[in-house]
């Protein structure tokens, strides 16, 4: 990983995470439930592409990193004990702008 890409979660981001954790652990929840290991299959007049979803890939669907790693942090949003201070933020990602609160 490229962590000049990210940077450390500053007081205001840490508070707007408290606010919206649950919808993290929610989401974590559906995804488990919904995709993971499952192949989704998207076809189109010329194309057929499989995609299968993978624990690992959320953590990259939330826009975050974690400090331990993509398994761990699903494993904590699903456990509903993810650490807050172990977010990195892509610097040029609107985290908050692309969820629908």
């Amino acid at each position: 990983m490229n962590y000049k890409l990210f940077k450390s979660v500053n007081l205001k981001e840490l508070g707007q995470l408290r606010r919206y954790i649950s919808i993290i652990y929610n989401s974590a929840d559906f995804y488990d439930k919904h995709f993971v290991n499952k192949t989704i299959i998207y076809t189109t007049k010329n194309n057929k592409i499989e995609l299968t979803a993978r624990r690992d890939n959320f953590m990259h669907l939330c826009g975050i990193s974690y400090i331990e790693g993509p398994r761990k942090f699903f494993n904590d949003a699903l456990d509903r004990k993810v650490q807050l201070k172990k977010f990195l933020l892509k610097k040029m990602a609107l985290l908050f702008r692309n969820y629908k609160f």
